[in-house]
């Protein structure tokens, strides 16, 4: 699982846009098959990128690593078509929500019996050393796990002794944005080390054999895997066809929200910055309905400031998906101060975000008419009253 909000792409891929995306793709999963050996063509490679997007947008254009912020969704939708496995997936803005899904996905994977090992992209982020040393602590995930290293990794993830490994091959920022890059990445140097960041990866067996494609300046993928101990093995042998059918692209769908990026200036905010979110998470919270209903304020901003009193749920742990759903839901409801509003977390809606086809979808929109693009057909027959 990477961390997208602090393992980043170098320019030289984020710039060139959709293109781009798939060559990172593409260069990322050669660099972890060359760490695979001869047991390569049996390995399925999945990988995740977790991050808010907008923001990092507006950090790589900031950086000159993008013409403009919104191009970072060119860059994602090329990486994430690339290959079936891959994912380049906007947490959205919610406090922690990239590192909360690593967590979820991570701890889903390595319950997975076709998982053969995890890589983390987290090297830039020492909150993550206690989370890693959980997993270090029990014999049967600690030699499923490395940390690929970007950032220099910082001493408390260190401190753990988990494995760090440096892939190469050019892919990655190997300092913070805005401190400078480091001059032996930029010259092509520093050679892999191993294999690659959160990614995870499972093969049509449950035996790692060593392999033999890496050189005497790098560690091969078996032996990171393996070191101190044997690889694992079981005497069932799973088909190649279903090794990976629990990790499959379609066991969770996602749609963005707005559906479609508006060809319209609203006003002095903008667009709001659309949230990728899973269907079947916002089905979910959208059942929830009086008292039941979590809290936007306390699961967004948090804590909620009316303690108590509120009439909506507090006590409840939201997964990432659940987060981004209940944004979704909770930009349905207009901000009041609309497009001159300049808080920047704010958690409400600036505009309709229920707009497909020149058409307001939702049949009791709450947003009013100016607050919807010119020529906009209404499901909801009173649009006109909010005002």
């Amino acid at each position: 699982m990477i961390d997208g909000d602090g393992l980043i792409f170098r320019e030289q891929w984020t710039r060139q846009g959709l293109e781009g995306g798939k060559k990172a793709a593409k260069a990322l999963r050669e660099a972890i098959t060359e760490q695979c050996g001869d047991r390569a063509d049996d390995i399925e490679i999945v990988c995740k990128v977790m991050t808010n997007m907008g923001a990092l947008g507006r950090t790589l254009a900031r950086a000159g690593g993008l013409e403009s912020s919104v191009d970072i969704r060119d860059f994602a939708a090329g990486f994430t078509s690339a290959y079936a496995s891959f994912d380049f997936v906007d947490v959205g803005a919610a406090p922690g929500a990239a590192s909360c899904k690593l967590k979820d996905n991570t701890r889903w994977h390595l319950q997975n019996q076709n998982c053969k090992h995890i890589l983390l992209g987290i090297s830039h982020d020492s909150s993550y050393a206690p989370f890693v040393s959980e997993i270090l602590e029990d014999e049967s995930t600690r030699q499923c796990i490395t940390v690929l290293e970007g950032v220099p990794v910082p001493h408390e993830l260190a401190s753990t002794e988990v494995k760090i490994m440096d892939i190469g091959k050019n892919l990655f920022r190997c300092e913070s944005l805005g401190s400078g890059m480091c001059t032996a990445w930029a010259n092509g140097g520093g050679g892999p080390r191993t294999a690659s960041p959160a990614t995870s990866v499972a093969s049509s067996n449950m035996m790692m054999t060593p392999g033999s494609g890496s050189g005497s300046g790098s560690m091969s993928y078996a032996n990171v895997t393996s070191s101190g101990s044997p690889p694992p093995q079981i005497t069932v042998a799973l088909a190649p066809s279903k090794a990976f059918s629990p990790v499959t692209r379609a066991k969770v769908q996602y749609q963005q929200v707005p559906p479609q990026q508006l060809d319209w200036h609203p006003g002095a905010r903008g667009l709001d910055e659309p949230i990728t979110v899973s269907v079947a998470a916002l089905e979910n919270i959208k059942k929830r309905k009086d008292h039941d209903k979590l809290c936007n304020n306390h699961f967004l901003r948090g804590p909620c400031t009316k303690g108590d009193s509120c009439m909506f749920v507090h006590n409840y742990k939201p997964t990432a998906d659940e987060i981004n759903a209940i944004a979704v839901l909770a930009r349905q409801n207009p901000c009041t101060s609309g497009q001159e509003c300049e808080l920047e977390g704010c958690i409400y809606g600036h505009h309709c975000p229920s707009i497909k086809d020149g058409v307001c979808c939702h049949p009791f929109c709450k947003f009013a008419e100016d607050a919807h693009p010119p020529g906009t057909k209404f499901r909801n027959s009173h649009i006109r009253a909010n005002s």
